[in-house]
């Protein structure tokens, strides 16, 4: 009995990872759709917020590693 038991759990799990799964590429497609839809780009991306934004030379070098110190060149 605890057989049945066991495998009717692993199918019913089994159908919802399924229902799952076909849920989350259902809502892949329709974000993909309305990131084509010019009006909606705002709302579902911050890369389209930040666009045509100037970005400042020091907050450039800090992102770009230049004011950390190396690990690789030990000062002596």
């Amino acid at each position: 009995m605890t057989g049945d038991k066991g495998q009717a759990l692993h199918d019913r799990y089994g159908q919802v990872l399924l229902k799952l799964l076909i849920g989350l590429a259902f809502a892949l497609v329709i974000v993909q759709l309305l990131l084509h839809y010019e009006p909606s780009r705002p709302y579902l991306s911050p890369v389209h917020q930040m666009e045509g934004v100037p970005v400042h030379e020091p907050n450039v070098n800090d992102w770009m590693g230049e004011n950390t110190p190396s690990l690789l060149h030990r000062s002596s």
